[in-house]
């Protein structure tokens, strides 16, 4: 993923602001049928935006803007009847975005809460190959007792209308902390609904690190509409014991 955006304020108190962006991203996406990979493909794509927004003082942000570009899929491998009837889907829709965040840590949060709602509005008027809207949002606090830290997380998306959302944008979830015992990206669908709750002890403040923490999760998720037909459809449980250390080149667990 290579990312660039230029932040101008209209004006010295921030409450206006304009952001064009640029991106450029290329991944790989699953498709497996239960526990198994069943197609696998490379996707690239490549965006240009504006947005207009406003600083809500120290709490966050909102933004609506415009963004195009080009995405590309293509079958690795896998049954050629997984394969979209073309294999690029052009990108032109509005999206607006509210970021509330009051965490005291990206990594490891302690105390506060965080909130993101974002609605994607794809047209083909905009040089889009579909029409649809897609909503996602998530929602995350935690509270500590001295070493001790409770953390809760909710998120959830789908489609906004009749139309449904197309296999290229649909959801993919799965891993840790995602339903941390399936395989990363093993539910794949139309729609979302997932909560976790984390519990973590700080052990200590090691060398390199901010903290050494010990850990346990308990999660619970479901997947609308499987892009596979027999995908489960019900409430999928999960969990994990974990010990991770807060590190400068980023979070590690075991």
């Amino acid at each position: 993923l290579l990312f660039s955006e230029f932040y101008q304020p209209l004006s010295v108190y921030r409450y206006l602001f304009v952001a064009p962006m640029v991106q450029y991203d290329q991944y790989l996406t699953k498709v497996f049928d239960g526990d198994v990979p069943l197609a696998t493909y490379n996707n690239r794509s490549t965006k240009v935006g504006l947005d207009l927004g406003s600083q809500i003082t120290k709490y966050g942000e909102l933004r609506v803007g415009l963004v195009g570009g080009s995405r590309t899929f293509t079958l690795n491998s896998g049954p050629t009847y997984l394969t979209p009837a073309d294999d690029n889907a052009d990108i032109g829709a509005v999206r607006a975005r509210l970021r509330i965040d009051q965490l005291d840590s990206v990594k490891f949060p302690r105390t506060g809460y965080a909130a993101t709602a974002e609605i994607f509005d794809s047209r083909t008027g905009l040089d889009a190959r579909e029409n649809y809207t897609r909503w996602e949002g998530d929602l995350q606090s935690a509270v500590s007792f001295g070493d001790n830290t409770v953390q809760l997380a909710l998120k959830g998306g789908g489609a906004i209308g009749s139309a449904p959302l197309p296999v290229y944008d649909q959801f993919s979830f799965g891993g840790f902390l995602r339903l941390s015992g399936y395989r990363t990206g093993q539910f794949y669908g139309e729609s979302l609904a997932f909560g976790r709750l984390v519990y973590y002890r700080k052990l200590s403040k090691a060398v390199l690190t901010e903290g050494v923490y010990a850990g346990a999760s308990f999660e619970a998720g479901r997947i609308g509409g499987p892009l596979v037909p027999g995908s489960p459809t019900d409430v999928q449980t999960s969990g994990s014991l974990f010990l991770a250390a807060d590190t400068p080149l980023g979070p590690m667990y075991l």
